[in-house]
């Protein structure tokens, strides 16, 4: 009687194969998607459209990056702003009017100031004023010219969205003082669609 000794793998002698027929498959499909991605990259950069819509994203992240680190941002987020921004109105402008020219007046950025500083708080925060950030800006920076300010706030909703809440805002002059709302420094537009 001879003792035959099973192998450990149930009785098998097959080889495995490793596992390796899966990875060549992902890296087939890893391949097919690198591949896709260049075509669509290289699709996308040669439309005029395309460049247009890149050209703009760049534009909007300077702008905000730039919003970000102005003058007085640090003194304004001392101050109990959360986040503090000091939008260049002109640039603004621009980013939005090169969608569409028809843009001034489903996106009125028709203020009549070059600045507009947009302090964001804390729903249930105690915050400043609009008066209590601009003093604080002309403190900090020492504007040569009349400027708006917003505070809003951000309020979250039913499922994962949010709703942004305006508490205060105002257009003031060089040295801190309110002049009107920025609502009545709009200027007149006509309720006529051409």
């Amino acid at each position: 009687m001879s003792h035959e000794t099973q192998p450990e793998n149930g009785g098998s002698d097959e080889k495995k194969g490793g596992g390796w027929g899966c990875l060549k498959i992902i890296l087939i499909l890893f391949g097919f998607g690198v591949l896709g991605m260049i075509g669509l990259t290289y699709y996308i950069s040669t439309t005029p459209e395309a460049q247009k819509v890149f050209a703009a994203a760049k534009d909007g992240y300077a702008l905000f990056s730039d919003a970000k680190e102005a003058p007085g941002m640090d003194a304004l987020r001392a101050a109990g702003c959360q986040e503090a921004l000091a939008f260049d109105m002109a640039r603004l402008r621009k980013i939005v009017e090169r969608f569409d020219s028809s843009a001034k007046t489903e996106f009125n950025t028709n203020v009549n100031v070059e600045l507009l500083v947009h302090c964001q708080v804390a729903q249930s925060a105690t915050t400043p004023s609009c008066d209590e950030v601009a003093k604080t800006y002309v403190k900090a920076v020492s504007p040569a010219r009349d400027f708006g300010v917003v505070i809003q706030d951000r309020e979250p909703t039913m499922g994962s969205g949010e709703r942004t809440n305006t508490r205060c805002d105002g257009l003031y002059g060089s040295k801190g003082e309110r002049k009107a709302d920025l609502e009545a420094a709009l200027p007149e537009q006509s309720d006529t669609q051409p």
